[in-house]
C-alpha cells in the first residue's frame, strides 16, 4: 500500500509540477497533493495514456481576453433546437482569440443525446454495472462520483464508456490551481464527455482547469458546481456566507463564465436567476430533480423535471428516482415522458 501511495505521489508530482513532498517520519505515507480519487486518475492515465498525450495551445487568460457570445449560428436543426449553439462553447471562444476551433467539444454541446443523468451513486462497480445493464445509453449519460471512482477507480468508466454510455466524471475538483489542472487533463484523457470543479476554488483555478482540459485531442465539457444542492441557509450562515444561495450561485456562475468555463451545476430554484445574468447557452446542469410526489431525500432546492426544463435546465442529473425505483428503465422512461410534456407545451 506504501509503494501504490509513493506512485500516487510521483505521478502528481509530475502531472502539476509541484515537486515530491517528503513525509514526516512520525506520520504514515500519504498523498497530500490531491485527494485520493485526483491520485486515482493521475497516476493510471500517465502509466496508460503517455504514449499518445498531445500538446494543444494554452488559451489566452480570460483577464485579457474577455469571454464573448456570439447571436449568431444557433442550429436550426428542429432535433436541436433548444440546446445551445456551437457558436458559444468552449471552442467558439478559442476561436474568436485566433485558436482553431475544436470540433469534438462544439459536438459535445451541439449534439442531440439525451438530458437526463443517472447518477450512479453506489460504493462499488457491482451495483453500478448491473444498473447499467438495466438502462439504455440512447436515453440517459451516466455519473461517476466519488464514492464509486475511489472503489473503482478509472476502469469503471471505461467498462461504462465499452456499454455504450458517456460519463459525466463528477469528482468536484477543488485544490490549488496546479492540482486541478493535473487532475483534470487526466480526467480528460479517460475520454469523459464532462468533468467538473469547485467555482468556489477561484478564478487562477478554473482558468488552469480550462487550459488542462485544453491541452488533450478531445477535451470533455467543462462546467463549474456553485452551491451545493444539499446547503440551505443555515447552512450557509454557519459557515460565515450572508448572500442568500440565488445571489451567491449567479455571483459564481459568472465568474466560471468570465474563465471560459462550459457551464454550471446549480439547483432547481436557481435557474431562472442565471438566464437572466448570463447567455441562454452557457449550460445548466441540474441536480436536485425529483419526480412529482417523489421524496426530496438530502436535496435542500429541488423541483420536478418538468419545472426544470421549462426554467432553462440543459441536462438533469437524477439519482435515487431511478436508481432506487424497483424499474429503473420505466422509472427513466416516466422521466422522459414528463420531459415531453413539458416541451410540448412550451412549443
Amino acid at each position: 500500500m506504501g509503494g501504490l501511495r509513493r506512485c500516487w505521489r510521483s505521478r502528481i508530482s509530475s502531472a502539476t509540477g509541484t515537486g515530491p513532498t517528503k513525509p514526516s517520519s512520525s506520520s504514515p505515507v500519504s498523498c497530500a497533493v490531491a485527494p485520493r480519487y485526483a491520485a486515482w486518475i493521475v497516476c493510471w492515465s500517465s502509466r496508460c495514456r503517455a504514449a499518445t498525450r498531445t500538446k494543444a495551445p494554452t488559451w489566452p487568460s480570460s483577464r485579457t481576453s474577455p469571454v464573448s457570445c456570439s447571436p449568431t449560428g444557433r442550429s436550426t436543426n428542429a432535433g436541436t433546437a433548444d440546446f445551445p449553439p456551437s457558436c458559444c462553447t468552449g471552442s467558439a471562444r478559442a476561436a474568436s482569440t485566433g485558436i482553431p476551433s475544436n470540433r469534438f467539444r462544439a459536438s459535445k454541446v451541439s449534439e442531440v443525446g439525451p438530458r437526463i443523468i443517472v447518477a450512479l451513486d453506489y460504493a462499488d462497480a457491482a451495483p453500478a454495472l448491473d444498473l447499467a445493464t438495466r438502462l439504455d445509453p440512447a436515453h440517459c449519460r451516466v455519473k461517476v462520483g466519488k464514492q464509486l471512482f475511489t472503489r473503482a477507480g478509472p476502469d469503471i468508466v471505461e467498462r461504462l464508456q465499452a456499454r455504450g454510455f458517456t460519463v459525466f466524471l463528477d469528482l468536484k475538483f477543488h485544490d490549488i490551481p496546479n492540482t486541478v489542472a493535473g487532475a483534470c487533463r487526466a480526467a480528460a484523457e479517460l475520454g469523459v464527455w464532462m468533468v467538473n470543479v469547485h467555482a468556489s476554488g477561484g478564478r487562477r483555478m478554473m482558468e488552469a482547469a480550462r487550459e488542462a482540459v485544453a491541452a488533450v485531442a478531445e477535451p470533455p465539457l467543462l462546467i463549474a458546481v456553485t452551491v451545493l444542492t444539499s446547503l440551505a441557509r443555515e447552512d450557509l450562515r454557519e459557515i460565515g456566507v450572508v448572500a442568500e444561495a440565488q445571489e451567491l450561485v449567479a455571483r459564481l456562475a459568472t465568474l466560471a463564465h468570465a474563465c471560459g468555463l462550459d457551464g454550471v451545476v446549480c439547483s432547481p430554484k436557481e435557474l431562472r436567476a442565471l438566464a437572466a445574468a448570463l447567455p441562454p447557452a452557457f449550460l445548466r446542469v441540474t441536480p436536485g430533480v425529483r419526480p412529482a410526489g417523489a421524496d426530496a431525500d438530502d436535496q435542500a432546492r429541488v423541483a420536478t423535471p418538468a419545472d426544470a426544463i421549462a426554467d432553462g435546465a440543459h441536462y438533469l442529473v437524477v439519482g435515487r428516482p431511478i436508481t432506487a425505483a424497483a424499474d429503473p428503465a420505466a422509472a427513466l422512461r416516466a422521466i422522459e415522458t414528463q420531459l415531453a410534456g413539458a416541451r410540448g407545451a412550451s412549443a
